[in-house]
């Protein structure tokens, strides 16, 4: 008799390793609860813990946290596989716009956290990097993934301190926006320079934005599909 549940629990155990690395990242099912685990890393008990959690923060936050792992990227990118899984499964409030998708590719240790428009003065894309960096990535590489989680949890839920940007972090980053501000200026004046006033308004200089062009629809992340508008990302 032993032996025949022996059997039947390691039938039960080739399909579950079966499922955990053929999943399309591409195609992940629907999303059912707010930990969703391909990659089958946690125990029953540790995801009802963070499902829990993650509930209690929309309570008491109204802040939709998501999380979301599988084993591999199967060679998409990890930005395309959760921006497909954040628009599909309309995380967040869609007039406040403040849902927040952790993903992670676990065999791999690939990581991103999507922070959409509504928590963007809340959670902006440096401090989001550091929460990987610090908080969620010594766990992931020690394959601790459910302390990796909880840590993200406690920051956003005020339980744990997030980590402090430096005034040099700080500078560094409104040097290169900055940069970025000047070089869009400059490619904008060449353009004006040397399509004229074509550019505005049907002369002959203006055809690079004929039928709507890259804008077209409401911004280039975006065409399409979903109703979500922005967001700031941080990881890999």
């Amino acid at each position: 008799m032993k032996k025949i549940w022996f059997f039947i629990l390691s039938i039960f155990c080739l399909f579950g390793i079966s499922f955990a690395t053929t999943i399309d990242p591409m195609n992940l099912p629907k999303f059912q609860y707010f930990i969703n685990d391909y990659s089958q890393v946690l125990t029953q008990e540790q995801t009802q813990e963070l499902n829990q959690y993650a509930e209690n923060i929309e309570s008491n936050l109204g802040y939709q946290v998501v999380s979301v792992l599988f084993p591999h990227r199967q060679g998409n990118e990890l930005f395309d596989i959760a921006l497909k899984a954040f628009n599909e499964n309309g995380i967040g409030d869609k007039q406040r716009n403040d849902g927040l998708l952790l993903a992670i590719a676990t065999e791999e240790k690939k990581i991103r956290i999507m922070v959409w428009y509504g928590l963007e003065g809340k959670i902006p894309d440096l401090l989001a990097s550091q929460i990987i960096e610090e908080k969620i990535r010594p766990e992931v590489n020690q394959w601790n993934i459910y302390q990796g989680i909880k840590n993200f949890y406690e920051v956003i839920d005020g339980k744990q301190s997030p980590p402090e940007i430096s005034q040099e972090e700080w500078s560094d980053r409104k040097y290169i926006m900055i940069m970025w501000s000047i070089i869009f200026t400059l490619i904008f004046l060449y353009i004006l320079f040397n399509w004229g006033l074509g550019f505005w308004g049907g002369g002959s200089g203006g055809r690079w934005f004929s039928g709507g062009g890259w804008s077209s629809g409401g911004g280039w992340w975006f065409s399409g599909g979903g109703w979500s508008s922005g967001g700031w990302w941080a990881g890999d």
